[in-house]
């Protein structure tokens, strides 16, 4: 579209801007910058501006704030899959070396982990893995919580604006434009 074509419908078909706005516009741009390049640049991005609305635009502008309960959209974000925090046993069964312990060593490692007591020294390797894999399970899990409230968020987003398109479709259809 050429900038006499935008001249004569400035605003768009849903909000027109009275008639001869746009070249009072020009002409001013062209009083002030001397340099003709500069002016051009000035006038193609005024024009650009001022093409306005459509009905369609119009449409979305004006939806319902809140989109009925029956809209959904079809590109949901995918939560991640939930991390599962090991038990303490889950944890120690896990632990290099655990299944060569006796019973008695067993217990002693599960309270060493679960109570946060003191460990006999053949335990230390035991026990500080099993705390490393809680923690970093813990953390994973904490991590994917909080990955997961920001995709129902980012959905909700979607959904809301996707609305306010769908919305303004549905009028024009519609009314048959």
């Amino acid at each position: 579209m050429s900038a006499a074509d935008k001249i004569r419908t400035p605003g768009g078909m849903a909000f027109p801007m009275p008639a001869g706005t746009l070249e009072v516009i020009v002409d001013a741009i062209r009083e002030e910058v001397t340099d003709e390049a500069k002016a051009k640049e000035i006038i193609d991005m005024v024009m650009a501006s001022t093409v306005g609305m459509t009905l369609r635009d119009c449409f979305a502008a004006h939806a319902p704030a809140e989109p009925p309960g029956w809209f959904s959209i079809s590109d949901k974000l995918e939560p991640p899959p939930s991390v599962q925090v090991p038990s303490v046993m889950e944890a120690l069964k896990a632990s290099p070396g655990f299944n060569d312990l006796s019973e008695e060593q067993k217990d002693v490692a599960v309270n060493c982990v679960a109570e946060g007591e003191d460990h006999p020294d053949e335990l230390e390797a035991i026990v500080a893995f099993a705390n490393d894999m809680r923690e970093a399970a813990m953390k994973a899990s904490k991590e994917a919580e909080a990955i997961a409230a920001t995709v129902d968020i980012e959905n909700e987003a979607r959904r809301y604006f996707a609305w306010r398109w769908h919305y303004a479709t549905k009028m024009i259809e519609a009314r048959g434009a």
